[in-house]
């Protein structure tokens, strides 16, 4: 998760700060310091490395906390969501997003699970009733 992270701040604030840059230089430098941050999408190490060892962590990542929380009794829906979320990789709408919404899904369904087992929604009412 961290090369995912570095790769997407290098590229996403060096952008910025280049484009800003960009539009700072004297006229007749300008073709030279906007062709910059095309060169940084195009470097193997910051465009490509960095992305691909994000997203190889990620899906192992995400698959083996699938078959950890089976393992664990939780819901099958949870180890589906979460190997589904694995979609996050192909980035770009509707694909990333719905993988998104598949994390967001399998994280709040675990919370719910461990929240029913632990007994804590009988524990408010209880507590309600002392009173």
């Amino acid at each position: 998760m961290l090369f995912y992270a570095a790769g997407e701040a290098v590229l996403g604030v060096a952008t910025g700060v280049l484009v800003e840059h960009a539009n700072d230089v004297p006229e007749d430098e300008r073709a030279g310091a906007a062709s910059a941050p095309q060169e940084l999408w195009d470097n193997f190490i910051t465009a490509d490395l960095f992305a691909a060892v994000g997203s190889v962590a990620w899906a192992v990542a995400v698959f083996a906390a699938a078959v950890a929380y089976r393992h664990v009794g939780a819901p099958i829906a949870a180890s589906i969501l979460l190997a589904l979320s694995a979609l996050t990789l192909l980035h770009a709408p509707p694909t990333g997003p719905v993988g998104l919404l598949f994390f967001a899904a399998a994280v709040a369904l675990l919370a719910w699970s461990q929240r029913a087992a632990t007994g804590a929604d009988r524990a408010v009412p209880a507590l309600a009733d002392r009173g």
